[in-house]
């Protein structure tokens, strides 16, 4: 009888141990970001190829394991905002340049028609705030001829 009991007693413990060393079995996804960096997560990335590898968890390290795999899927998450920002930041620099350049082009063209203006004139004048015409000295026409320059070598990058 006392050697029933010990059997049994030896199969229980067999059975313990085989079951607590058994684990628990997980499928885990192994992949390589943009920065060359090997990630590991419960679920694939949506925007790269996941390699499917199964992993043993024992007893408690399931959960810390667990939680650590959510905290890099949310970093991995964390920095396809960022990257989503980056894209949407340089987008607009770009649309901002297109403007500038847009803009400098207009009043370079408005610059040099100025000039043109200004060089083919004898006369010239500006208009008083009565709408009368108010004719401009030799020194006052030199002067406006020098400021149109001005104005084409900035808007037009011309030295």
């Amino acid at each position: 009888m006392m050697k029933a009991t010990k059997m049994i007693a030896g199969i229980l413990l067999l059975g313990l141990i085989s079951g607590v060393a058994a684990g628990q079995n997980y499928s885990i996804y192994k992949w390589i970001d943009d920065d060359g960096i090997i990630n590991y997560g419960s679920r694939p990335p949506d925007w790269n190829e996941a390699e499917r590898t199964s992993v043993l968890l024992r007893g408690k390290d399931s959960q810390t394991l667990q939680d650590r795999l959510t905290a890099q899927s949310e970093l991995a998450q964390a920095k396809e905002v960022r990257k989503q920002h980056e894209a949407e930041d340089k987008d607009a620099a770009t649309k901002l340049a297109e403007a500038n350049a847009a803009l400098q082009a207009e009043n370079c063209q408005v610059a040099q028609e100025r000039m043109a203006k200004y060089e083919d004139a004898r006369r010239l004048y500006r208009e008083t705030p009565d709408g009368e015409r108010e004719y401009l000295s030799d020194n006052e026409i030199d002067e406006w001829r020098a400021e149109s320059i001005r104005l084409v070598n900035e808007w037009c990058g011309k030295s």
